[in-house]
């Protein structure tokens, strides 16, 4: 018996195979071969963007932040002494930065202060005394000193006055006199010199203490026989404890040279 049609030979069932991908893939859909998973087929590639992901994209840039053409520092005028030349190093910086180092300590610039000069003057006076401050008191002289002086540096970052001011109010106010020992007379002198400060008497308070340090300055040395017959007094007269501190120079004096003092052993004794 003869068929009615003939199976069709393997190259026109080829032939057939990509004529109807070809059809297919016009159309929009990817043809599959009979016994191909969709797995096994590779990915698309990947589109262009579109014009919304472009305009995106610009839009981004335009927040990107642009290089920078001014200097990180800007030099202040007569920041060098007279005479000055800066070395090849200086200018390297200074076009990096925009200023450098400079080989001096400022001391000659106000900083649009105006009465820079005299506050440097009180100051340099004051750092050369010997500085033996109160302890700051608690209580409302304390927190008003802390007001005062967080005013103080207030006007600094205002650019009113340069740091001279704020560490002048400590060794002015808080300056040790020596008839003052009693608490409640410390605070009433910390308030007192508190008002003068307000008052604007800075030279007033700076003279005061100038002539506390020369009344503090010691005297000659004193002989060891001297120092033994004022510590000798002090323990006859019960008062131990301002003899040792004199033995051990805490209140200035100079000990013995380690001799012991026994009744009788001084002259006259």
């Amino acid at each position: 018996m003869v068929a009615a049609s003939a199976a069709a030979p393997p190259a026109t069932r080829a032939a057939a195979a990509a004529a109807d991908a070809a059809e297919e893939g016009e159309e929009g859909s990817p043809a599959l071969d009979e016994g191909t998973d969709e797995a096994d087929v590779p990915p698309p590639t990947a589109r262009p963007p579109t014009d919304g992901q472009e305009e995106e994209s610009d839009k981004e840039g335009e927040h990107e932040s642009p290089p920078r053409t001014t200097p990180l520092l800007e030099p202040e005028d007569g920041a060098d002494l007279p005479g000055y030349v800066a070395t090849p190093a200086d200018l390297m910086l200074a076009g990096v930065y925009g200023d450098y180092v400079h080989m001096n300590d400022g001391t000659h610039l106000a900083g649009g202060v105006v009465d820079d000069a005299a506050w440097q003057r009180r100051w340099r006076r004051a750092a050369s005394l010997p500085q033996r401050p109160y302890g700051l008191p608690k209580g409302k002289v304390g927190k008003r000193f802390l007001t005062v002086l967080v005013a103080e540096f207030a006007g600094v970052r205002e650019r009113r006055w340069n740091s001279e001011r704020p560490m002048l109010l400590g060794m002015l106010v808080l300056a040790r006199q020596r008839e003052v020992s009693r608490a409640s007379d410390i605070r009433k002198r910390i308030l007192q010199r508190m008002d003068l400060w307000r008052a604007g008497a800075y030279d007033l308070l700076l003279d005061d203490v100038e002539l506390e340090a020369r009344r503090q300055r010691p005297g000659p040395a004193k002989s060891d026989d001297t120092e033994a017959r004022a510590f000798k007094a002090a323990v006859e007269a019960g008062r131990l404890r301002r003899a040792v501190r004199r033995l051990t120079s805490r209140e200035g004096g100079r000990p013995p040279s380690g001799r012991l003092v026994h009744k009788g052993t001084l002259p006259g004794g």
